[in-house]
This record gives C-alpha cells, structure tokens and sequence, in this order.
C-alpha cells in the first residue's frame, strides 16, 4: 500500500501560518466519524460525518471508518468499507490531518482491517504518535451502538482505550429494564410459526428489512460485505 500523490497537496494547504485555538482534526476524502471522545456521531444530522473536528488540546478519542473503491470480480469496482477503528492521539495547538493508506483491492482492505494503518500528520508532514485498535463486534454489524461499545472498550486495558470523564458512573454489569408489551398466545401454535400466524422466516425477513432501512450508508456496505464473505 502506498500513499495517494494528493497528500502533498495537503501539506501545503495545511503549512500556512495562522493562529490555531485547540486542536483540528481534519479528515481525508473517505474517513468517516462514527464516534467522538466516546460521543457517537448523530446519523441523521450527519449521514456520513466527514466535517473538521474541533477537539480540547491532550487525549482525544476518535471511531472512524475508511471507504475505498476497490477492484471485485472482473475487475469491476464496487465501495467497500473497513472495521470501525478506535484513534486515540495526544496534542497541543495543531492542525492535524487523519488518512488512510491508497487501498484498492480487497487484499488490502483486509490488511487495512487489522488496524494500525492510519496515517496521522500535523501541518508540518511530521507524524503524531497514536494508538489504534479495532472495535470488535461478532455477528452482524448493522445497528450498531457505538457509545455503549466504547464504554466497554474504554474499560479495557487495550492502549487505545480512554477513560471518558463521568464513565464511571455507568453501570455495566447491571440488568436493563426492558418494557416488553405481552399479548395472549394461543397454547397450541403451528410449529414455525408465531402468535400473529406469521412464519418465522417471514418474521426474520421482515426484521432484516427493517433494521436494513435504519442502517447507513456505512453499515449496509459492512452487511453487504459480510454476507459476500459468508457465502
């Protein structure tokens, strides 16, 4: 994997001189925010969050994704979209700039996957140290709840993980009330099939639909691929 021509480009636009309050985080073309310092990124008033980033000057966490054209069966080229990666970073006063290596095939996609790749620069070219790791999750990866994923994360002992201020007052281990509306259920029910006389199937189909439509851009591309990679 190499990096893209363009960062040059970004180096100049970034050396100017100017009086920089904080910290600027500003993506490249791809990366997309699904999380902020534990904060989960709003879907709806930012479908794919690819804005700068003001943050506080020290530790910053950042959850972020990295979409690429790459070439599929017969060279076609289709969107793919990597693992949910934590960033955590430290610095002062800076204009800083979050890249992804070129990637463009599914080979390097699946490198890219196992975290570590990200390319972090200041407004010099220099790189900023940071610590990355991927934010796991078994199974389907639609619907999502990147906050309470972080919490659990942000408690562990990977060196990606930041203590995020009033985490403590969370409890992880206690049980969740949950209301449940309950109905009646006939004691005898055809075998496959539910109390509204729906198929189980039917069920699972109209569930799949359902949390599909929630999903973004990002999630039904990691559906997608999932169900490319299991078949």
């Amino acid at each position: 994997m190499k990096f893209t021509p363009v960062f040059l480009g970004f180096l100049v636009a970034m050396s100017s001189s100017f009086c920089v309050a904080d910290v600027l985080v500003v993506p490249a073309d791809g990366v997309e925010v699904l999380a902020i310092n534990g904060q989960e990124v709003d879907s709806e008033s930012h479908p794919s969050f690819s804005g700068d980033i003001q943050l506080d000057d020290g530790r910053n966490q950042l959850l972020v994704t990295y979409a690429a054209e790459i070439r599929d069966t017969g060279n076609e080229s289709i969107l793919d979209t990597s693992s949910a990666q934590v960033v955590l970073f430290e610095a002062q006063d800076s204009r800083l700039r979050l890249m992804a290596p070129e990637i463009g095939s599914r080979h390097e996609m699946r490198t890219f996957d196992e975290g570590g790749q990200w390319h972090l620069v200041d407004a010099k070219g220099e790189p900023v140290p940071y610590e990355s790791a991927v934010l796991e999750k078994q199974g389907l990866q639609f619907g999502r709840d990147y906050e309470a994923e972080l919490r659990r994360f942000n408690q562990s002992a990977s060196p990606a993980a930041m203590a995020i201020l009033g985490e403590e007052s969370f409890a992880f281990d206690s049980p969740v009330a949950v209301n449940v509306a309950t109905q009646s259920v006939p004691s005898t029910v055809p075998e496959g099939t539910n109390a509204s006389g729906m198929s189980d199937q039917q069920m699972v189909g109209k569930m799949l639909k359902f949390w599909y439509q929630q999903a973004s851009s990002t999630t039904r591309n990691d559906f997608k691929r999932w169900l490319s990679e299991s078949q």
